[in-house]
């Protein structure tokens, strides 16, 4: 039977409610809104460190990877409560099998981890954060878990705001807002970053916002929804994030496309092809431009000088390729980093991560490792997407626009089984949506299958949307 259980007109299946207890739903609500917060909200007072200074800062990288101790309580209280709200099973249950798969490699990792202590402490981050997450959305559902996402995202975007605003007037308290004039570098300066820690890290979340803002007003038509995506997107251009700037419209069309797509039966094939067809002839025209792109990639400038990076990083995958040092315990471990004997340049030992999600899986947890979670967060989300039904749609289109994102940003970014990273957040929380919503429709119909025929009434195709008392206005239009 279908039920309401989205952010404001995205039809999708009743996820239950756990007990369904009204004192539950308002703990997990305030808990998942305290750790969007918590993640995003990042304001510093000091310029980026110096491309060239090797050792300077390594106690800093250190303490920033490993998070602060008041952090580590707030994730340990935040694991704690859902625990006791949704117990141990359901906090499971919106994390498929893969992804478990993969956890459970990232755990085992820390046997022979270069520093066995630093992978565990950050591997148990990463497990109870995403374990959290889970739990809030198996306890609050579709509908809520939007609408605290949609929340948590306008009060970031209007604090931003006003923040960048009272930078420009000289505010000294308020001067964190824009990347200062004595950034070592010289592509920072003047570039938003709100009350976040980066730009990067602000133009990703005002990508993310963006995406959801957008199919809430296509979804509601409500002017303050689109009042928030304007705003989103030209806070996205005020942080000269080249990242986000590029793929912000590329995922907004795809979306509409998908959006499209879904809702119609039999739609979501005819997109997988079209997506098909282009990705083969993308790699078409790279085969026929091989010779450029292996040019280009040759360069260690290339790609704001990752490509720098990834070099330095091969010499140690090539000497540890089917295990890898172990998670998290590559970087900023201390003079134990591989790292110090194999940059190719001084600006790396100044860095804390590998500058993509999918160089940081192969260094730390091996080709296996790599396997796992290519399977786990790209192949098996996207086939959850792909296997959508029309009534899911819209759900389905939002949740795939914000985890597309994720995958593409990860060619640049180190996202993937992050503990804490801002917009991986958001892709960890859309692959827990739609998983749960793809688990409730099986259990629907095998309960169905299993009730004896003459207890099952036909349902007429004309059929509307059932619409409980906690649905939304307007649903069943």
């Amino acid at each position: 039977m279908a039920f309401s259980d989205t952010a404001q007109g995205i039809s999708a299946i009743r996820m239950p409610v756990v007990g369904r207890d009204r004192l539950a739903q308002w703990m997990c609500a305030a808990i998942l809104l305290s750790c969007m917060l918590a993640i995003i909200i990042h304001v510093t007072y000091i310029a980026a460190a110096p491309l060239d200074d090797t050792n300077a800062n390594a106690q800093a990288l250190l303490e920033a990877a490993d998070g602060d101790d008041s952090k580590k309580f707030i994730y340990t209280f935040f694991f704690g409560s859902v625990f006791l709200l949704a117990g141990t099973r359901r906090m499971f249950d919106s994390i498929s099998w893969p992804y478990r798969l993969a956890i459970a490699w990232c755990l085992l990792s820390c046997v022979w981890a270069i520093d066995p202590g630093v992978s565990i402490r950050r591997s148990m981050a990463m497990v109870m954060i995403l374990v959290a997450i889970s739990g809030c959305i198996r306890v609050l559902g579709a509908r809520r878990t939007l609408k605290i996402v949609y929340a948590a995202l306008a009060l970031i975007l209007l604090s931003s705001f006003v923040s960048v605003a009272l930078a420009y007037a000289q505010v000294s308290v308020f001067l964190f807002a824009i990347h200062p004039p004595d950034e070592a570098d010289p592509t920072l300066i003047g570039a938003w970053r709100g009350v976040m820690m980066h730009k990067n890290v602000a133009g990703a979340v005002m990508t993310h916002a963006s995406i959801i803002f957008l199919h809430f007003a296509l979804n509601r038509g409500r002017r303050i929804d689109w009042l928030l995506f304007v705003g989103s997107i030209i806070f996205l251009i005020g942080t000269k994030s080249k990242t986000s700037l590029a793929l912000d419209g590329v995922i907004l069309v795809i979306g509409m496309l998908y959006r499209v797509s879904a809702l119609r039966a039999g739609g979501l094939k005819i997109f997988s092809i079209t997506m098909l067809y282009a990705l083969i002839s993308a790699s078409i025209i790279g085969l026929a431009l091989s010779d450029e792109i292996a040019r280009y990639f040759s360069d260690p400038d290339s790609v704001s000088g990752r490509v720098a990076i990834w070099t330095s990083l091969m010499t140690y995958i090539r000497s540890h390729p089917i295990l890898g040092s172990g998670y998290g315990s590559f970087w900023t471990i201390g003079n134990d980093s591989p790292i110090y004997a194999i940059a190719t340049k001084p600006f790396i030992l100044g860095i804390g991560h590998s500058h993509s999600g999918y160089f940081e899986i192969l260094v730390t947890c091996g080709v296996v490792g790599l396997c796992l979670a290519v399977f786990a967060l790209v192949i098996w989300p996207l086939y959850r997407f792909l296997t959508v039904k029309p009534a899911d749609a819209k759900l389905g289109a939002l949740c795939f626009s914000v985890w597309l994102f994720g995958v593409l940003q990860n060619f640049t970014e180190s996202q993937f089984f992050a503990a804490d990273k801002q917009s991986w957040l958001f892709v960890v929380i859309s692959i827990c949506l739609i998983q749960n919503i793809a688990v409730a429709r099986i259990r629907e119909s095998a309960r169905r299958a299993a009730m004896p025929r003459w207890l099952t009434l036909p349902v007429p195709k004309t059929a509307k949307p059932i619409v409980t008392a906690a649905s939304p206005p307007g649903l069943a239009r």
